[in-house]
């Protein structure tokens, strides 16, 4: 019979033959685990997601993320327009985006808004554009045309109409259609 060491984040009881996850926010090195109470919670900044979750370690919170306190299995987004530095411990610790960059909830701060969100410069906030609209580099949103010989039916529009784009190889069409 062959021991091997539980992987980090998992504790092993002697004569087990099994590892056992940590519980939710709590994490032990690789190896070092030999009841759960050797699991020790993750502390501010950081956290960790077993049984069921894939971070088994403590590990710090993304840029435009936070968490305080200690044993924590997730953290916060921080609002559009703030970011953070890796392993914030508060909100606080979220800091307004500067000069030309800006952020969208739970990211860091970027010259362009990403795909899909329009900048607000005031604000320095990036906000999804709505159905049927997109953006690039955070232009103002604008209909997202059909290339030619294709057609998108716009659903889930939240007011009394829907709208279908059509393009065809001499012309592009847009219809309303009222339900």
């Amino acid at each position: 019979m062959t021991c091997t060491a539980c992987a980090a984040g998992k504790y092993a009881i002697a004569q087990q033959g099994s590892c056992s996850a940590c519980a939710v926010g709590k994490s032990v090195a690789q190896g070092l685990g030999k009841a759960d109470t050797d699991c020790a919670n993750c502390d501010a900044g950081k956290y960790a997601n077993p049984p069921g979750g894939t971070v088994m370690e403590c590990t710090a919170c993304a840029k435009g993320y936070y968490v305080a306190g200690t044993g924590n299995s997730e953290c916060m987004k921080c609002v559009a327009g703030k970011t953070t530095n890796l392993g914030a411990k508060a909100i606080t610790d979220c800091t307004a985006c500067t000069g030309t960059t800006a952020s969208h909830e739970g990211d860091e701060c970027e010259e362009a808004c990403p795909t899909g969100y329009a900048e607000f410069t005031a604000s320095k906030t990036c906000q999804k554009c709505p159905t049927g609209k997109s953006s690039t580099n955070g232009a103002a949103c604008a209909t997202a045309f059909c290339p030619q010989d294709s057609a998108r039916r716009l659903i889930g529009i939240a007011n009394f109409s829907e709208a279908a784009e059509v393009s065809t190889p001499g012309a592009q069409a847009r219809t309303m259609f009222h339900v």
